[in-house]
């Protein structure tokens, strides 16, 4: 993890197709990662099984091995080892929770929202530079 930046898109279902097809626009625009990591935390324990039984599909593994891409799950029960993008998807959570608040969006509205806080959650700065109250300022309105 060399980076603490994000890349947030938007699946309308849960169908390995659709994850495939966002793994792909992905691996377009950024290129194909080495390896992905999977958070297998107790409370996530529903999103582990089902990216497990995601990473189980032919369709999956066949893009897999295409790319060479290695898919690797983070030992149970240890969040330590996840803290960095624990935090990001902290930040990230909070982001969407104020944009959208209980408000209903057609999909293509729910997308452009989701490219805008990632926007904010990766313009964010990593750590003080000068004066603290540079830092209390409030974010860029999205």
């Amino acid at each position: 993890m060399a980076s603490r930046a994000v890349y947030l898109d938007f699946c309308p279902s849960l169908e390995a197709e659709e994850f495939v097809l966002a793994l792909r626009r992905f691996c377009a625009t950024h290129g194909a990662p080495s390896f992905i990591t999977s958070d297998n935390h107790q409370t996530f324990k529903t999103a582990s099984n089902l990216l497990q039984g995601l990473y189980e599909e032919d369709e999956v593994q066949q893009f897999l091995r295409k790319t060479g891409l290695e898919w690797r799950f983070q030992t149970p029960r240890a969040p330590w080892k996840g803290g960095f993008f624990e935090r990001l998807i902290g930040v990230t959570k909070r982001v969407l929770q104020v944009a959208l608040g209980k408000k209903y969006l057609p999909d293509v509205h729910v997308l452009t929202l989701v490219k805008e806080a990632e926007a904010v959650v990766n313009n964010r700065p990593l750590m003080y530079s000068g004066d603290k109250r540079e830092m209390r300022s409030s974010p860029p309105p999205i």
